[in-house]
């Protein structure tokens, strides 16, 4: 169900790996999402946040899902 929120692009900072999920937030709610999101992300899993161009998400690639 999430894999079409995975993307496969260039990371942003080193050590970052290039699959990452990339989750659209609307504008005004992202301290909510945010506070949400850390609140139950296992704490070994990175979170940032990046300001992207609209239309930015581009559908996923089946060949890279994991475990296939």
């Amino acid at each position: 169900m999430l894999w079409a929120l995975v993307r496969d692009e260039e990371p942003i900072g080193p050590g970052l790996p290039r699959l990452r999920y990339r989750l659209p937030v609307p504008p005004g709610s992202q301290e909510q999402v945010t506070a949400a999101v850390r609140r139950y992300a296992p704490p070994h899993l990175w979170l940032g946040e990046a300001q992207r161009e609209p239309g930015h998400l581009r559908r996923p690639d089946p060949s890279r899902r994991p475990g296939r």
